[in-house]
């Protein structure tokens, strides 16, 4: 009788060892795919020790699982599709891994803040890029960064190869320069390197508000009196919006359409969606 019970008892043991190792495992399988396929080297990840520039930052991003699935399989924003280097197992893994490391994540999409940086002192510093044509865009407008961003992409590969998320800086700070105004923002961009402008304005716009606040936050972003005086400017900043709303939604056609059509007009709901 003893014999058994100890038995019964080893066995329980080790049930429960391989049940709580099946995540660990997952995790385990997940953080080599992500090194593997290269994810790093567009993305940031502190659970992977990556800090890519180029793709979104997924420590700040924080993204669901389906999102992720969604995005590995079909690419989108610039993101290539991996449906034919990965299989359905492995986009699964690296999914499970990149949610699991940034789920209970704290770190937050900054205001930009300015300094005294140009671009004549980058000198192949993908950081001090950003931050030089976020400066521009601060003190000069976004419209002005956009132009030299546009210029430097055709000379400069190390600039045109990260143009993304440099035009993403510029929109935060573009964001700044407006005062956190993101309809005057939207308002005087352009659709430079994947429209990573307007990602990066509503990016700043909605950071820290949930799926749930979106569409009502969204609805009010376009009606101003400024915004308002023209169709030109009333067209940019709906549009944009409607970019934005993708890159917030890491391509979430759905969810991005759904939004759209909460907004107050048909003029308004057709402007966004043609953005998405």
């Amino acid at each position: 009788m003893r014999k058994t019970a100890v038995a019964l008892l080893a066995s329980t043991v080790l049930v429960a060892g391989c049940g709580g190792g099946g995540k660990s495992a997952t995790n385990a399988s997940g953080a080599k795919v992500f090194a593997s396929a290269g994810c790093g080297g567009c993305h940031t990840l502190s659970a992977a020790n990556s800090n890519g520039q180029t793709g979104p930052n997924l420590d700040q991003l924080t993204p669901s699982y389906g999102t992720v699935v969604r995005q590995v399989s079909s690419g989108g924003g610039g993101m290539p599709s991996f449906s034919g280097k990965l299989s359905k197992g492995q986009i699964r893994d690296v999914a499970g891994f990149v949610v699991d490391s940034t789920k209970n994540h704290s770190a937050a999409l900054t205001a930009f803040e300015p300094n005294h940086e140009q671009l004549a002192d980058c000198h192949s510093d993908y950081a001090c890029y950003k931050q030089a044509f976020g400066n521009i865009a601060y003190y000069d407008g976004p419209e002005t960064a956009l132009s030299r961003l546009a210029t430097y992409m055709r000379t400069n590969q190390e600039v045109n190869s990260g143009c993304h998320q440099i035009a993403h800086s510029i929109g935060h700070a573009g964001y700044a320069h407006f005062h956190d105004n993101a309809a005057q923002a939207l308002a005087h961009g352009s659709m430079t390197c994947w429209s990573g402008y307007y990602h990066g304005v509503v990016e700043r716009a909605f950071a820290g508000v949930p799926r749930s606040k979106v569409a009502s936050l969204a609805r009010k972003m376009c009606t101003g009196s400024e915004i308002n005086k023209t169709y030109f400017l009333l067209y940019q900043c709906v549009h944009g919006l409607g970019h934005g709303l993708m890159i917030y939604s890491l391509n979430d056609l759905p969810y991005s359409l759904k939004v759209c059509d909460r907004l107050a007009t048909a003029w308004d709901r057709t402007s966004c969606t043609g953005g998405v």
